[in-house]
C-alpha cells in the first residue's frame, strides 16, 4: 500500500506507465565480446543516482550474440538481485549503454516524469525488497516490478516534487564534500600537532 495521497492523485502499476525489460552477459570464454567500447551497467553501479560510466565494456560482437541490450539515457534501472543491499536499489542512465540479466530498465512513457519515480522508488526501497521471490538468492522479476504501484500526480506535480527533492540531494551532496574537506583538514593538523611540526 502508498498510504494516503491527496483525492485528485490516482494510483499506477509500473506496467502502465513504463516497459520493463533486462538484458544479458556476452559469453565470457570469448574474447570478442569483451574489450570493447560499449558500455555495460551491472547492478553494482546502481546506487541511487546517475550512471555515467561502467566498469565492464563490451563489442558489437558481444551485443548480438547475447541477451545484452541496448538502453538509452535516461532510462530507469532497478537491480532485480545482487549481493547485500544491492536487491531493489534504482538509479538512472545518464549515458546510452547496455545491461545485464539483473538490471531491469523501466522505460516510462511521456505521461511521468523519470526523477519523480526515481525518487518514489528511492524512497520505497524496503518495500520493493519485501516483494522479492522468497528461495535459495531473493530476487525480484519483471512481473513483480510491472505490478508495484506508485502514486501518479499531474505531470507538472511530478515535476515539482522530483525537482524539490533533487535541490536537496544536491545540497546534502554539498554538505557531505565540506565534511570530508573539514575531515581532511582535521587529519593534516593532527598530523602537525602530534608529531610537533607545528608548536602551540
Amino acid at each position: 500500500e502508498v498510504g494516503v495521497i491527496p483525492e485528485d492523485w490516482s494510483l499506477k502499476c509500473i506496467g502502465e506507465i513504463a516497459s520493463v525489460t533486462s538484458g544479458g552477459t556476452p559469453n565470457r570464454k570469448n574474447p570478442a565480446f569483451w574489450e570493447g567500447n560499449i558500455p555495460w551497467i551491472t547492478t553494482a553501479l546502481i546506487d541511487g543516482s546517475v550512471i555515467y560510466s561502467a566498469v565492464e565494456y563490451i563489442t558489437d560482437e558481444g551485443v548480438k550474440g547475447s541477451a545484452a541490450k541496448w538502453i538509452e539515457s535516461g532510462t530507469l534501472l532497478m537491480a532485480m538481485y545482487g549481493q547485500g543491499k544491492t536487491r531493489g536499489k534504482v538509479g538512472i542512465l545518464g549515458i546510452r549503454a547496455t545491461i545485464n540479466q539483473a538490471c531491469a530498465a523501466i522505460t516510462v512513457k511521456n505521461t511521468i516524469y523519470p526523477k519523480f519515480l526515481l525518487h518514489y522508488l528511492r524512497g520505497t526501497y524496503t518495500a520493493i525488497r519485501e516483494l522479492s521471490n522468497a528461495g535459495g538468492q531473493e530476487n525480484l522479476s519483471g512481473g513483480i516490478i510491472r505490478s508495484f504501484l506508485v502514486p501518479y500526480p499531474s505531470k507538472e506535480e511530478q515535476r515539482a516534487i522530483a525537482t524539490a527533492l533533487s535541490d536537496m540531494d544536491a545540497l546534502l551532496e554539498g554538505l557531505d564534500q565540506l565534511i570530508a574537506k573539514k575531515r581532511d583538514l582535521k587529519q593534516a593538523t593532527m598530523q602537525q600537532l602530534l608529531t610537533g611540526k607545528t608548536r602551540l
